[in-house]
């Protein structure tokens, strides 16, 4: 007989499981691939479909005359092939199966995965060791006759999956497989009249309902993250609405604001209270990040409003937002400084709790002063006593109230940005306009962290700039650069 003809009759014979084990090596190939998409989900239901299916389709091809045909390997390697995958297949299986089912009753299907995967492992060392591929007992074995069972004692021990329609459907798929499985072996045996081999049909039954199960899981997670998402939207344009529109115009000062949230909403805060003898600004940092701190801070934006008769006592403000949040957000520490200023009067008071230190930049003497003095964290004891700090302002001065955003911002070698160049850069950049100046330490930050690159930011950020503005015989030209001095005041 011809070689040709020999090819005729090979293909004619071996064409239709060829086409079949292809087609499902690229279901598999497919699943993998919208997985690799969705690197940042957490889901990992496409990751074991796709490798099960996968490997499925791979050890099928392998025994296909025609692929031992095309490559030209060693019949060792086919059986090593074979051997290796369903010593491995079983794995991916069950973790797909414990995502949609759960761990059963007593975590019975976990201890399962583990029994499988040891006798998996231990089939291939064994075989390497005697070269003997094949020569371990299938583990899939341990699969057929145990998981029927486990599933039977869950159900009547009163174990229910969490989605019972979906855990339906694979039961169905699975018990189709499960006995095309055992009338090939009962043909293997030969006791059944036929040689057709059916199990690839009853895996294509199982793949039909495995696949639509776990499409329809990766939907369910999709539509549930769009929403999230949305509400997620929803909840930043509140928080944006709770801010101030504007900076409020005050004779006297320049102010310039920057708010910079890590995530859709924050737990930065900051407000403005307007009296006829100044303005009070206050700048918080609830711990943590994301809604539980955002809804914190809406929180202080209420209690705030409700100071606005006191807002010239700093200290009895930050006493009342401690109250309150001790009150209302039991273990929600927060961070707040506030400045009342009165540039009529050329002076200032300034009260926190466990807030970064207040900058001022004394432009006439190029010197920079810094007020450490704290209280405690407001949230911690709702009768914590706070003090306020009196401050001489001058022409040409400038405050710096700031969320510790600015001072943790890391660079690659994860070194803070920190105080000293924080002190550093107000003292290279005392000639710039308050919101300039703003500007650019918003961009100096995004450079130093990566940010700017494209790099996640770590920390929500949030900075006021308040400028003293200077007496009309001033000058108000560039100075020559100056590193300046730089002075802790504790009080």
């Amino acid at each position: 007989m011809r070689a040709d003809q020999q090819l005729r009759i090979l293909l004619r014979g071996d064409m239709t499981g060829f086409v079949l084990s292809l087609l499902v090596l690229f279901v598999g190939l497919a699943a993998l691939a919208v997985h690799l998409l969705r690197l940042k989900s957490k889901d990992r239901t496409l990751l074991w479909f796709g490798l099960f299916v996968f490997l499925y389709g791979l050890r099928s091809l392998g025994r296909h005359t025609i692929v031992r045909a095309l490559f030209d390997a060693p019949a060792e390697f086919w059986r090593y092939l074979d051997s290796v995958i369903s010593d491995v297949i079983i794995t991916p299986a069950l973790l797909f199966f414990e995502d949609i089912y759960g761990s059963g009753w007593k975590s019975s299907l976990q201890w399962l995965l583990v029994a499988q995967a040891v006798w998996g492992v231990a089939g291939i060392v064994t075989d390497l060791a005697r070269h003997d591929p094949g020569g371990t007992a299938d583990p899939s074995n341990l699969l057929i006759g145990m998981l029927p069972l486990l599933l039977i004692v869950g159900h009547v021990r009163g174990y229910r999956p969490p989605r019972s329609s979906w855990a339906a459907i694979i039961f169905g798929g699975f018990s189709v497989f499960l006995v095309t499985v055992i009338v090939d072996h009962l043909r293997d045996a030969g006791l059944t009249p036929w040689q057709l081999r059916i199990e690839p049909f009853g895996f294509v039954t199982n793949l039909a309902c495995l696949g639509y199960v776990a499409v329809k899981h990766f939907v369910t997670n999709e539509q549930q993250l769009v929403a999230i998402d949305e509400e997620m939207r929803s909840a930043a344009r509140i928080q944006a609405s709770i801010l101030p529109g504007s900076v409020p115009r005050v004779t006297g000062l320049n102010i310039a604001v920057r708010y910079k949230p890590m995530t859709a909403v924050a737990g930065d805060f900051y407000d403005f209270l307007v009296t006829p003898a100044g303005i009070g600004i206050l700048v918080a940092d609830v711990t943590g990040h994301g809604v539980p701190a955002a809804l914190v801070a809406s929180m202080v934006k209420v209690a705030v409003a409700s100071q606005a008769e006191y807002a010239d006592d700093p200290a009895r403000v930050i006493s009342a937002l401690n109250q309150m949040i001790c009150r209302q957000a039991q273990g929600q520490l927060t961070t707040a400084g506030y400045l009342f200023l009165e540039p009529e009067r050329g002076r200032a008071l300034y009260a926190a709790a466990g807030h970064p230190p207040l900058l001022i930049w004394r432009k006439s003497g190029h010197a920079l002063r810094e007020l450490t003095e704290n209280g405690l964290l407001m949230g911690v004891r709702a009768a914590e006593q706070y003090v306020n700090m009196p401050i001489g302002l001058q022409p040409g001065d400038r405050l710096l109230l700031y969320t510790d955003g600015v001072l943790e911002a890391s660079n690659d070698s994860q070194e803070l940005f920190g105080e000293e160049r924080l002190a550093g850069f107000v003292a290279a950049q005392e000639d710039l306009p308050a919101d300039a100046f703003a500007g650019a330490l918003v961009r100096g930050l995004a450079a130093w962290s990566g940010s700017a690159a494209g790099s996640q930011q770590t920390d929500d950020i949030t900075l006021v700039v308040v400028d003293v503005c200077e007496t009309p015989g001033s000058s108000n030209g560039p100075r020559p650069p100056s590193k300046g001095s730089f002075e802790r005041a504790a009080g």
